[in-house]
């Protein structure tokens, strides 16, 4: 309980760092965010800019672990949801009543996922936004890159807490992390699956078929198929020449 307690208290323990790296951004309504990384295994942990007051009374009372935001029939299903589209049930108007008491509104929350984990960003503002599509549309460019920023400048606190992430490609390739949280991506990453960007990314670094398939889970002949898949969506003649046209993208 107590290591449970300690990993969703993360914001407690580098607030400074947290409040520091966000002011340094300048977002227009934007007051403050809320972002978590989320492991397949479902554990996560989450930094946030609000209120410390409001963030330790939110995890304290453990309403947060309900939020919608959190349950993953939303964050893979979704790319974003408005919070004025949710159902207001107890639970969620117990959450509503303690950040409004620190003027603290979610405006927005953006879903971003590849194999290594799930990325769940809150965009929040000081007061309650009324259009808030038109204040979607506005900011999330701009978010979409205090998103990136923020996790790469603050992974090593990330994998404080989560360290079976250290080994991940999102963990360690920066291009990588930019492809997954930036919605405008280049036309060739958008035809690959998680599992084809895994795939080409440590074919890539070298490994063999071999390590690749034991890293992955799966079979060499099932890899060779995600290989095949990979020349085809990106009109490769090879893999190398795959290979060479994620490179041209950023993606590796």
């Amino acid at each position: 309980m107590e290591l449970f307690k300690e990993k969703h208290l993360a914001s407690a323990n580098h607030f400074e760092l947290i409040r520091n790296l966000f002011n340094k951004s300048q977002l227009d309504d934007v007051t403050s965010f809320d972002i978590y990384i989320i492991l397949p295994n479902g554990k996560f942990t989450f930094l946030s800019s609000a209120p410390l007051e409001s963030t330790l009374e939110i995890v304290t009372s453990g309403y947060y672990l309900g939020e919608y935001m959190l349950n993953p029939y939303y964050y893979r299903k979704y790319k974003n949801y408005f919070h004025n589209d949710i159902e207001m049930d107890k639970l969620h108007q117990n959450l509503y009543d303690i950040r409004a008491s620190h003027a603290y509104f979610q405006c927005y929350v953006l879903f971003r996922q590849c194999l290594d984990c799930t990325v769940i960003a809150a965009c929040n503002s000081d007061h309650r936004i009324k259009r808030h599509i038109e204040f979607y549309q506005r900011t999330v460019d701009q978010f979409e890159l205090l998103i990136h920023d923020f996790i790469s400048q603050t992974i090593n606190v990330y994998l404080q807490y989560l360290p079976e992430l250290e080994h991940s490609i999102f963990a360690s390739n920066n291009h990588f992390r930019r492809q997954i949280i930036l919605s405008s991506k280049p036309d060739a990453i958008t035809k690959l699956s998680a599992r084809e960007h895994s795939v080409l990314y440590w074919t890539n670094q070298g490994e063999t078929a071999n390590q690749i398939a034991a890293r992955l889970s799966i079979s060499v002949h099932t890899l060779n198929t995600y290989k095949q898949r990979i020349i085809k969506k990106l009109n490769a003649s090879n893999v190398v020449h795959a290979i060479a046209i994620a490179r041209k993208d950023g993606f590796i």
